[in-house]
């Protein structure tokens, strides 16, 4: 039996067999991406100076073990350091050597303060004013 080139000439078990194929693909490119993340330790890196950049602390943490990635978040309004950063390393036992290695270094007249990173809480927030005004202004008569 021949198939044609649309969707609306399958019958239906071929379309639940097309559907099905696109939800299995789907979730295979969803475990894939979810298998990235999972692949490394996340280390939490506090009390960084402002001016250190990313190559400086990449080095820092090479020296335990291969480094997949080095994040410093920097505030949105001025463009400057946290003073804190992330770095992720694949091999979890060099990552715990560096976490107690390099925890209390000091760097650039600081200590750092590195930890493995605990996973960011959703408390369901999102902002809003709180109030029902605009879903009574929707209910109004104009």
């Amino acid at each position: 039996m021949g198939v044609s080139g649309t969707a609306a000439d399958l019958r239906k078990s071929e379309r639940k067999l097309l559907t099905f194929s696109r939800l299995q693909f789907t979730w295979i490119q969803f475990d894939l991406f979810f298998e990235r993340i999972d692949c490394c330790m996340n280390i939490y890196v506090g009390n960084l100076p402002f001016r250190a950049s990313s190559d400086e602390l990449q080095n820092i943490f090479a020296a335990h073990g291969t480094v997949a990635r080095v994040t410093i978040p920097v505030d949105r309004e001025t463009g400057r350091s946290r003073g804190f950063a992330f770095v992720e390393m694949p091999n979890d036992a060099e990552a715990s050597e560096a976490i107690n290695s390099l925890n209390g270094f000091e760097f650039m007249g600081r200590m750092l303060k590195v930890n493995e990173a605990r996973p960011v809480e959703r408390n369901g927030g999102g902002g809003g004013r709180g109030d029902n005004r605009f879903r009574e202004r929707r209910n109004q008569d104009y």
